[in-house]
């Protein structure tokens, strides 16, 4: 397929939230039904990326989206430098035939802050002579996650997770040089290959870094990760890859290097107040407005994303029954309905679901639906609008006593 094929200087710089996208003709998530094709959402493994050549140097590359490249052959990858020099940035990778990024005939490349996701190769891979350095990057899914070869072939990892590789997380051949420090290698098969386990040296450890959603995507850190201010602030990026900054965790010990020593390993700052380019906003509850013992009501609602991102499903949506619109912990759950399908940025679904109300006391009653309630996706501090409340109350009489006619009820 084709492809960007540079000898003078490409400067691509996109932002976090209008990245720059390049993927399949088929993908039709990315600038809609281009080739007129029908909807289709996985694409095809059908252009050849990104080749910076011999010569060319000063490229810059930032916030990019790259997607189902079929590489080109005898270097295969996303973006490959021959030769050349690049720097690449805040950038996601994803499903590639070959390797995220491969350097090799004395190339050098600065990744820093990116997502290689799903390759059917190395995530990172360096040979003949390059030189790579890798900084707080997110590598997961791979065959590899990164692999070095060659005589003069010169890999540094630092503040990187590389997880969850059939093959090896890290590998070494044919003489290369591979430096390590505060790096998360977990779950690969094996670890390590051509090189001694660095675990407990440098700072480099082997734990579930706890990711947000692996199955979505989403590879945000959640609390308690040991990938949390364990990482080393000398020379990495000052801000992660949506732009959030380096955050002091005060309920995690600083077990990083440099100064501060509170960076986090991986391409996602955790912090308490993180943003995200997913956010699902709930409105238009309605159910009933008179209420009776043992009925059966209908509850409606809206969900939207307000975002810039896709949603990815599944999630939930929790309803319950509450004395005043806000929600509380001590509200009553009613049911839950889980949502399967995607939902991209603007668009919007109606719902509904019968739930039985018992033992109510008598009084007024707010029904409230909360989106994404078993925080399936991340969302940040877009979480404040998740939740919303029936713009009526359900009212619910006290029960008239007759003589001689006991009535079966609950008092408080």
């Amino acid at each position: 397929g084709s492809g960007l094929f540079i000898d003078g200087v490409l400067l691509a710089q996109g932002t976090a939230d209008r990245p720059i996208v390049g993927t399949s003709r088929d993908d039709d998530t990315a600038g809609g039904d281009t080739n007129n094709n029908g909807p289709v959402s996985i694409g095809l493994e059908d252009w050849a990326g990104i080749e910076i050549r011999a010569g060319s140097t000063g490229n810059v590359l930032d916030h990019l989206d790259l997607r189902y490249v079929d590489g080109f052959p005898g270097t295969t990858g996303m973006i490959r430098v021959v030769g050349g020099q690049a720097t690449l940035s805040n950038s996601s990778l994803r499903n590639c035939a070959g390797h995220g990024v491969g350097v090799r005939g004395g190339g050098s490349a600065s990744l820093l802050n990116n997502l290689m996701i799903g390759g059917r190769d190395s995530g990172i891979r360096a040979e003949s002579g390059a030189t790579v350095l890798a900084t707080n990057n997110t590598i997961d899914g791979n065959v590899r996650a990164v692999a070095a070869d060659g005589n003069n072939t010169q890999l540094v990892l630092t503040n990187n997770l590389l997880t969850n590789s059939p093959q090896a997380g890290v590998a070494s051949s044919g003489g290369a040089t591979v430096t390590m420090s505060f790096n998360d290698v977990f779950g690969n098969n094996p670890n390590y290959s051509g090189l001694a386990n660095q675990t407990g040296l440098n700072g480099n450890v082997s734990a579930d870094p706890k990711y947000f959603n692996r199955a979505n995507g989403q590879y945000q850190l959640r609390s308690g990760s040991p990938a949390v201010d364990a990482g080393s602030s000398q020379g990495a990026p000052e801000f992660d890859f949506i732009g959030n900054p380096r955050f002091d965790d005060p309920n995690t010990p600083n077990t990083g290097g440099g100064f501060p020593a509170f960076f986090d390993m991986g391409a996602f700052e955790r912090q308490e107040v993180a943003f995200s380019n997913v956010d699902l906003l709930a409105r238009n509850v309605s159910g009933p407005t008179v209420g009776v013992q043992d009925m059966v009501a209908s509850i409606q609602w809206t969900v939207e994303n307000l975002g810039a991102g896709t949603a990815t499903g599944p999630w939930s949506d929790a309803i319950y029954l509450s004395a005043d619109p806000v929600l509380s912990p001590d509200d009553r759950f009613l049911g839950n309905l889980v949502h399967n399908s995607d939902l991209g940025p603007g668009q919007s679904y109606a719902a509904s679901l019968n739930v039985t109300l018992s033992q109510v006391l008598p009084g007024n009653h707010y029904f409230i639906v909360r989106t994404n309630s078993r925080n399936d996706l991340f969302e940040g501090v877009a979480v404040a609008n998740n939740a919303a409340a029936s713009a009526n109350a359900i009212t619910f009489a006290v029960p008239e006593l007759t003589t001689s006619s006991p009535i079966a009820s609950a008092f408080a």
